[in-house]
């Protein structure tokens, strides 16, 4: 009967206009998402490699000055260590935040600045987001998931076979039962054919690498597509269930995916401002000006008890630490700025996830490593080359004060800091992504128990 009853549903839907609309769109879609995020992929690597050639002829210039050695250390320091930023192995399947990520990390004596790549791209490239897999999936692929199953139970019931079924005797869990399986399969086979080819395809031109580790995060991520487009398919058969006419249900599913895919994950950080105000950059250099002002006025006020006299061992002692008490509470205003920008991104990531659109697009960053975890740690890599740079400076400090001016440290490419940027492991992804999937897990189990319970009382009259 079940088998029956799906071989029913597969042909009603394969012969409909939808699988076609569906077919055409799938393949039309991911073949541009791949196409573009392979090419965009390939041009971050020729930019890498690039930008890599290029810092090291500069480093080399300044090597070969013939010259003392505090000359080219003073060079070395104006112009400091430039580490382009490396490129995600499988940001050619997914771009996530590559696009926002800057092009390289330039370290000094005296400061880190990231070197943005926008000035030189084509600035509309920022305006319009150039869809790939993870558009394609959290928004057409939950409308066409809508599309398949808003009108399963209310258009059954309006063209009368519903109540031509159950007048047979037949179950009413195998009709539901039957209506998801065939409405389902149906709706991912186009998809999964595509992803597929998609991902051969990106690997044929050598723009990706199917080693163990990325082969187990494609899985994966194809894993956590279809759950996601499952949570719309059961959300619209919960619609028809609650319904009695299609167009109703039409309605009212557009309405629930316009809130839940559109609404929700651009208010989401919005609220999050609100509800946990971060400083800007500007307020904290602000405080950081204060502070200095401060332990200025107060070095003054020693100089003047001193008699005038900038001197002497007690003098110089309450100076270094006047100094020292200024960079501790300098330092505590940074990480004041980088705890509550943590915690406002923490927020809006928890209150995105009410809905599933986030819940996919963190999961699916994540297994592709091009997600927010890039960004902490790009920050951790630049901290420990800026660190590095200290180290040598207070090289550069010990020769000065020993006036050894011919005898300064030897600048050496190999010894040079760099930007030791690593990405999460594969284990470290999977407990990432755990929660996002046992969220689209619940959801679906979630709609299709309502969809159950109310199809039981469902009066097909």
């Amino acid at each position: 009967m079940l088998i029956s009853l799906i071989r029913k549903e597969v042909i009603s839907h394969v012969l409909s206009l939808r699988f076609v609309i569906t077919f055409i769109l799938t393949l039309l879609l991911g073949s541009i998402s791949f196409t573009i995020s392979a090419t965009e992929y390939d041009h971050n690597i020729y930019e890498y490699g690039a930008r890599e050639r290029g810092n090291r002829d500069v480093l080399e210039k300044i090597l070969l000055l013939e010259d003392d050695g505090d000359r080219r250390w003073r060079i070395f320091g104006q112009e400091g260590k430039t580490e382009p930023v490396p490129v995600s192995k499988m940001s050619s399947v997914v771009q996530g935040l590559a696009p926002s990520l800057p092009a390289a990390i330039n370290a000094t004596r005296s400061r880190v600045t990231n070197i943005d790549r926008g000035i030189w791209r084509n600035p509309l490239l920022r305006m319009n987001h150039a869809p790939d897999i993870v558009y394609v999936v959290g928004v057409v692929m939950s409308l066409l998931a809508i599309l398949y199953s808003f009108d399963s139970i209310s258009g059954e019931k309006e063209s009368g076979t519903l109540r031509l079924m159950l007048s047979n005797a037949v179950p009413r869990h195998t009709i539901l039962l039957s209506k998801w399986v065939a409405g389902f399969s149906v709706l991912v086979t186009p998809f999964v054919v595509v992803y597929l080819a998609g991902v051969g395809y990106v690997w044929a031109r050598g723009s990706l690498e199917l080693s163990g580790d990325q082969a187990v995060r494609l899985a994966m991520l194809l894993v956590m597509a279809l759950l996601y487009i499952s949570v719309f398919f059961n959300l619209g058969l919960f619609v028809s269930c609650c319904t009695h006419r299609s167009t109703t249900s039409l309605f009212l599913c557009l309405l629930i995916w316009v809130a839940l895919v559109l609404a929700v994950p651009n208010l989401a950080p919005v609220i999050a401002k609100i509800m946990e105000p971060a400083p800007t950059i500007v307020e904290i250099e602000a405080e950081k000006r204060a502070v200095d002002d401060e332990i200025r006025l107060r070095m003054r006020r020693i100089y003047d008890l001193s008699g005038g006299l900038s001197y002497g061992e007690r003098v110089q002692r309450e100076q270094e630490k006047l100094e020292q008490e200024g960079e501790d509470r300098k330092k505590r205003w940074d990480r004041y700025l980088v705890n509550a920008t943590r915690q406002q991104t923490n927020l809006a990531g928890l209150l995105g996830r009410i809905g599933p659109s986030a819940s996919w697009v963190y999961a699916a960053t994540e297994l592709t490593l091009t997600g927010p975890s890039v960004y902490d740690r790009l920050d951790g890599a630049a901290k420990r080359m800026r660190l590095r740079m200290d180290e040598m400076d207070e090289e550069i400090e010990k020769a000065h004060r020993n006036s050894n001016w011919e005898q300064m440290p030897e600048i050496r490419l190999d010894e040079l800091p760099t930007l030791n940027l690593t990405y999460p492991t594969l284990d470290q992804s999977q407990w990432v992504v755990l929660n996002d999937l046992l969220l689209l897990s619940m959801q679906i189990v979630i709609f299709f128990m309502l969809s159950f319970a109310l199809f039981l009382r469902y009066d097909v009259r």
